[in-house]
Formats: structure tokens, sequence, C-alpha cells
């Protein structure tokens, strides 16, 4: 009897995560950094950089203070693309304009342009606005009329006179991702995956804390094989949804392929038992 109500617990836990997920789905997010390293920014090109030491990925991390420079001697402008997570509402940029300019005298960025474009990184921008930023300030904000975007391109079309380089270190976007009701359901299905797989673990190793097996025998039994398959293809499933590369999406469909294979080999001995 009690094990009737493990299998109903392992069973009712990944219908939790799921409820847990929409409901949380249908609140407004807060307004955060859209553009971001952490949150799965990418930079998709850049015209120039000194070094990769200097690449345009430090614009958008915390983890660095260096920022970004141009490479010596590039003609004017300095474009570079950034790729979000997802669509985004933005309505406020911010701009961290600390230089070196102690020892390279007019390094600082100082009129920049910013585009959106939420069809592709190459095509369909449309202009947000140019500013003009003071030399070698920590954070100027500018508040921007709400615009979507996927893509944003930025311009860096002049500095405070520097001939040879050009600096800026620090580009944000505030906003909020665009809620996705397909990006909810990927979300929600790896996360049924780890649910599932962790119950597993919980449940099998109490089974033989009570049977007084060991946990490895336990590991072996076909059920516990096939409830990790079954999480593990979840995972995988949810993943290839989830994420915006083509390459990386046909790979974790492969593995979902094949672990779907693994699954029906693991289970088909005991349903043909049942059948006799």
């Amino acid at each position: 009897m009690r094990n009737k109500y493990y299998i109903f617990f392992i069973a009712f836990l990944p219908l939790i995560s799921l409820c847990s997920n929409i409901q949380a789905s249908d609140k407004r997010p807060l307004k955060n950094r859209v553009l971001s390293l952490s949150r799965g920014t990418i930079t998709s090109y850049e015209s120039s950089k000194d070094t990769e030491k200097w690449s345009a990925k430090n614009l958008i991390t915390e983890r660095s203070h260096r920022g970004w420079r141009s490479k010596e001697n590039e003609p004017f402008p300095h474009v570079i693309i950034f790729e979000l997570a997802g669509n985004a509402k933005i309505d406020i940029l911010r701009f961290n304009n600390i230089a070196h300019e102690a020892a390279y005298p007019g390094v600082s960025s100082k009129e920049v342009q910013v585009e959106f474009s939420t069809a592709s990184s190459e095509s369909n921008y449309e202009y947000i606005g140019s500013f003009i930023l003071e030399k070698s300030t920590k954070f100027q904000e500018f508040s921007i009329q709400e615009t979507t975007a996927r893509w944003i391109r930025l311009s860096i079309k002049s500095n405070y006179g520097h001939p040879n380089y050009t600096e800026l270190n620090k580009f944000e976007a505030w906003g909020i991702f665009e809620f996705k009701i397909f990006r909810v359901i990927s979300y929600s299905i790896w996360i049924l995956g780890i649910s599932i797989i962790l119950s597993a673990f919980g449940y099998y190793e109490f089974s033989a804390y009570v049977q007084k097996k060991k946990v490895m025998e336990t590991f072996k039994k076909t059920s516990f094989k096939a409830t990790i398959l079954l999480g593990l293809i979840l995972m995988s499933l949810g993943i290839c949804l989830s994420v915006h590369k083509l390459w990386l999406s046909i790979i974790l469909g492969g593995t979902t392929i094949l672990l779907i294979f693994y699954f029906g080999l693991i289970i088909r001995p005991e349903l043909i038992n049942k059948k006799k």
C-alpha cells in the first residue's frame, strides 16, 4: 500500500511543476535587464575589436570591468549586433562610458545609434535613436518608446578625439521578455523530466532502505531504468524545443529519438511478459 502512495507522489510531482510554470507565466514579470550575457544574450556580429579581451561581450556582462575597445585605426562606425534570448519589449537604454581617458585622451565613445529588429540580425531594423554620451561617465540612461526587439544593432559613430582607439564599457537594455506559450510549454517539459529523474532516485533509494537491499540492486530494475529514460527523454525534448540554434536543435532532436528507441527496447520484454 505504501508503495502505491509513493508512485502517486512521483506521478504528481511533474503535474505540480507544469501547473506552477503555467501559473507563473500569467503574471506580468518585473522589468529587468534583457540585454545581458547571463540572460542568454549573444554577440551576433562586431565589426571591430582590439583583441578578444576587449570583445563586445564585455559590454553585456558584469564579470568583466574591461569593456569594449575598437581595433587600432579602424574607421567609424563600429557596429555591434546582439541577439536576445527572445523577443523583449524595451523602453530604457543605459550606457557606461567609463574609459581609459588618462592613457588614451578622447577614447570615450561619443555618438551612438541604436536600432531594433525582430526579423533577423541582417535586416528590417527600426531606428530607435541617436545619443550623445558624456565623456568617461559611468551610467547614462535614456528612455525610449517601448519597442519590441530580438536583435539590437549598436553603431558607435564617433569618439572624443582619440585618433586610434574607441572604448565603451557597458551597454544595457531594460524591459520585459514577451510571454510565449510555446516557450512555457517547452520549459515545462524539461522541468518535468528533471522532476521524474529526481523522484525516481528518491523513491528507489528509499525502497532499497525499506527492503534492506543494496541501492545498486534497485537501480538495476527495469522499472528504474525506464523511469530515468523517460525523464531524460522529456529533458532532451524540452531543451530541444527551447534552444534557438538549428544545429543544436538537430543534435538534441536526434538524442531524443535515440533515447525513445532505447526506452522501447527496455520496456518491450516487460510488455511481452505481461501479455503472456
